[in-house]
């Protein structure tokens, strides 16, 4: 096939501003390359965009640029259109002219948040003698988009062993302001070494591994240790070609910061309407129920310290210090206030107290900058759980302590301890609302669940109501130990079996319980409880004696004193529909809806009922 990569004239140079900051750039590189000659693309080529969204948020926070048209431009796939240009020696201009197509694909996209491009680099263009990074992020120059927003994907897809050590490239690569991402993360034999030495900002693991990862532990392992390597080293994960809502929600409660993938949304070539914000993660979070039993990073519990900027003067950090002598640490942003990591008050000691330490940080001789000093700590989103801070604090051998941001921006610091103490009056507070037989949330959390649900009028909640039949007899006749064993068994179907489901379980007291459900169809929810109901009717019977099983019921004194007889022990379960567009004020309205939906389900022949709050809709 002949080449279609045809050499064309370079268009005008950029305005004199531009050429001076690029001109800048190239001498701070300690050298200055003149780009080759540019090529014409086929016309055929263009670029997609692909959000890469806050997995908490749905806040677009990149968007990955790529290549569409190659089959009508008359090639087998993507990858033989690079293929023909390495074999005719034209893969560096042909990049370069990329480059500039996704760049202005980048620049119309509607106004929005501060985002990034992630620019996928055929890393053979990095044996070439003509490449030097300043190409790439001079291109960004002249394009309007500072080379800071630019994250340069870098895979093992072809070798680039020509091109010198990995990590050198990455650090000339950074010289410039570009980012760095490790492109399918988990396909190459190096990718762990490069990730070690050479800190990314970014790790996208590869689809492979996020495909039916909901379904496969070895999966979910592999991605786990992944995505804690990642933490602790700073760099943040973005789970590529997410699918389905398993794969999402299992991303995300793994830990993965960034999501990408069909089930968010498709490339865009039409970049006129693209949003800044997607639903999707909102939704699910509308129709889960996060647990009563965890807490989560609100504004009163980190502390809103002044960030030092990445690129800072030395003595600006010492006067920091200086000033402010309790300080342990001073958390440092980058350019686009994102969280790199902190300065600590041990690591510049001996110049905040040193007579001359002022003068030795302002000697131009002086070889150290803000970024020497720079320690890595975790960084979580407002909103997570504390718990699942303490487990990436945990992780990372300084323990200093973690980084709050929203939506990637940074927000406050909270040290160690303040972090433990965090953990530790919640641990409290949720040890005295949590049944100690059962292990599920009290009245407190169902008080709390109940009426936040009861305001979320724009869907239809579940609330099921739980209560024992001839409890008492039972526990009058075999002791409260074994009726102790009893209700630990019914916590534990219950458990197993709503697990599917999602929702919140709570205990009431004694043999009262409590579920809620929402986002799930009511027939699974049915399904579930006679499930439930039919299991302990039938594990129940083992708790009595050997006598009363062949009988079929025991013997036992009823609340006026005389001798009754009653069968096995049962459960009732009362289901309430809260339709949409239907609130619940008042913990009272449930209450008395509960009580006429107890007294039903006890004489419904299957010991359950379906009931509209104030209405019983049907009987099994």
């Amino acid at each position: 096939m002949q080449s279609r990569l045809a050499p064309t004239p370079s268009p005008s140079g950029p305005d004199n501003e531009q050429s001076t900051l690029m001109l800048r750039l190239a001498a701070e590189n300690g050298q200055f390359r003149a780009p080759p000659p540019r090529l014409e693309l086929p016309s055929a080529i263009f670029y997609a965009l692909q959000p890469i969204v806050d997995v908490h948020t749905g806040v677009a926070y990149a968007y990955e640029a790529l290549v569409r048209g190659t089959d009508t431009a008359g090639y087998a796939s993507i990858d033989s259109f690079f293929d023909q240009a390495a074999d005719n020696g034209t893969l560096l201009p042909t990049e370069l002219a990329l480059h500039e197509m996704a760049l202005a694909a980048f620049r119309r996209l509607p106004p929005g948040p501060d985002r990034k491009l992630f620019l996928n680099v055929d890393n053979r263009i990095f044996n070439s003698e003509l490449f030097d990074p300043t190409l790439i992020a001079n291109a960004a120059l002249s394009m309007g988009v500072p080379p800071a927003s630019v994250t340069i994907e870098l895979s093992e897809k072809h070798s680039a062993s020509a091109s010198g050590d990995a990590v050198d490239l990455v650090r000339r690569l950074r010289r410039t302001g570009l980012k760095i991402a490790i492109d399918d993360f988990g396909q190459g034999f190096s990718e762990l070494r490069l990730l070690y030495d050479a800190t990314p900002e970014y790790v996208k693991i590869d689809r492979f591994f996020i495909a039916g990862i909901a379904q496969s532990a070895r999966k979910r392992l592999f991605v786990t240790t992944v995505v804690n390597l990642a933490h602790v080293l700073g760099a943040r994960v973005v789970a590529e070609g997410v699918e389905t809502e398993e794969e999402f929600l299992t991303c995300r409660e793994i830990g993965c910061d960034l999501i990408q993938g069909w089930f968010i949304a498709r490339p865009y070539r039409d970049l006129t309407s693209v949003p800044n914000v997607y639903m999707v993660p909102r939704e699910i979070d509308a129709n889960g129920l996060m647990s009563c039993t965890h807490q989560y990073f609100g504004p009163e519990d980190f502390e809103a310290i002044t960030p030092l900027m990445i690129d800072a003067q030395l003595t600006a950090l010492f006067h920091h210090f200086r000033a402010n002598p309790e300080r342990n640490a001073f958390p440092i942003v980058d350019d686009h206030f994102e969280p790199v990591g902190i300065v600590r008050e041990q690591d510049f000691r001996s110049y905040v107290y040193s007579q001359f330490g002022a003068e030795l940080l302002t000697n131009p001789s002086f070889p150290k900058t803000v970024t020497d000093f720079v320690v890595k700590v975790p960084v979580v989103e407002i909103g997570s759980s504390i718990e699942a801070a303490l487990v990436k604090l945990e992780a990372v051998d300084t323990l200093d302590g973690v980084i709050v941001a929203e939506n990637s921006k940074y927000l406050g610091y909270v040290s160690a301890s303040a972090l433990l103490s965090l953990i530790n009056e919640h641990r409290v507070v949720a040890a005295r609302d949590q049944n100690p037989l059962s292990q599920l949330p009290g009245n407190a959390s169902i008080n709390r669940q109940i009426l936040t649900m009861g305001e979320r009028t724009g869907e239809t909640r579940l609330l099921c109501y739980f209560d024992f039949n001839h409890f008492k007899p039972f526990n009058d006749t075999y002791g409260f130990r074994q009726g102790d064993r009893a209700i630990v068994l019914f916590a534990d179907l219950l458990k197993q079996r709503t697990a599917p489901l999602g929702g919140f379980l709570g205990h009431i007291g004694g043999d009262d319980f409590f579920a809620a459900f929402s986002g799930v169809d009511i027939s699974d929810v049915e399904q579930a409880l006679d499930e439930i109901l039919d299991r302990f009717h039938t594990d129940i019977q083992v708790f009595y004696a050997a006598e009363d099983r062949a009988n079929g019921f025991i013997e036992a004194e009823d609340r006026e004193g005389r001798r009754q007889i009653y069968p096995f022990m049962t459960c009732s379960a009362a289901l309430m529909v809260l339709p949409e567009g239907r609130s619940l004020k008042t913990i009272d309205e449930f209450s008395r809806a509960a009580a006429l939906a107890k007294r039903a389900a006890k004489l419904s022949p299957g010991n359950r009922i379906t009931q509209i709050i104030g209405e019983v809709v049907r009987n099994p």
